[in-house]
Parts: structure tokens; C-alpha cells; sequence
């Protein structure tokens, strides 16, 4: 009896000790509903898949000095740019809610131990408060607030 307790003991705290594998990104993208949103593809081709958005409007854009749209989804929103040729794509991709995770599974309101757990260490730290993870042309940002994901935005570099 005395060695399956001390067994026991042993597994348990081997098994505790076992780290997280993180999980090998290529890029950052939301897939919705198998429809993979691209900062920085064509937004006619994007939402000819998508269900009709909610509401939108127009503002300056954040990549360029033009006017940007802003479609509202149920759990995300997609901001576009008109590019040199006025053809328009997509900017960013915020996620609204925590009913839309991230690829990864990461989502608003999870604990900044499970994001540094699957995107890793490699960020920068904008004001203490918002963590940059950069893969080519794309940003994927996290902003944290007492511990905790309160925003998530996909956003061409």
C-alpha cells in the first residue's frame, strides 16, 4: 500500500511539473465558420461567405489617412482600407466577446497565463497593458487589464 501511495505521489507531481508544448504558428487570422479573415485580403471575397454584418460606418482609417469601413458581426467587426487601386481590404479584425476565440483558442475574459502559454514569450509590451505578437505583415494584440484579456485585435503591420 505504502508503495502505490509513494507511486502515486511521484506521477502527480511529474505530471505537475509537465510544461505546456506551445503550438507553431505560421500567422495571425481569424477562421470563422471555416472562412479564414486575412488582414489584408480582399474584403468582396471575405464577405461573400460571411452572413450579412449588423451595422456598419465609416471612419478615417487606422492604416491609411482615407476612410475606412467598420462591418459589425455578431462577435467580431472587420475594418477595411481602400489601397492605391481602391480596391478594398481588410485592416483588422477585433474580436467583440468571448464567444469567438482566437485560432488558438485564446478569447476575452481567459487569464494572461493561458496567452503566454500558447503565443509564447516573443511580444512586445505597449504600455504595460497591451502584449504585440508580430508574424510577417500581421499583428495579432491582446490588451490585459487586472490579469485578464479585455481586447483582441488581428491587424495588418
Amino acid at each position: 500500500m505504502k508503495r502505490i501511495i509513494i507511486l502515486f505521489i511521484c506521477i502527480f507531481i511529474i505530471c505537475s511539473c509537465e510544461k505546456k508544448e506551445q503550438i507553431n504558428i505560421q500567422e495571425y487570422y481569424l477562421t470563422y465558420n471555416s472562412i479564414d479573415i486575412k488582414p489584408g485580403a480582399m474584403f468582396s471575397t471575405v464577405a461573400i461567405s460571411l452572413d450579412d454584418y449588423n451595422n456598419t460606418h465609416s471612419e478615417t482609417s487606422d492604416y491609411n489617412e482615407n476612410t475606412a469601413n467598420v462591418y459589425e458581426y455578431d462577435n467580431f467587426e472587420i475594418e477595411t482600407f481602400y489601397d492605391e487601386d481602391g480596391i478594398e481590404k481588410i485592416y483588422s479584425v477585433r474580436l467583440t466577446n468571448e464567444n469567438q476565440p482566437t485560432n488558438e483558442g485564446v478569447k476575452i475574459g481567459d487569464n494572461i497565463d493561458n496567452m503566454l502559454d500558447i503565443y509564447g514569450s516573443d511580444y512586445i509590451n505597449v504600455d504595460d497593458s497591451i502584449y504585440l505578437y508580430t508574424i510577417d505583415n500581421t499583428n495579432i494584440s491582446f490588451t490585459i487589464e487586472n490579469n485578464y484579456i479585455v481586447e483582441i485585435v488581428y491587424y495588418l503591420v
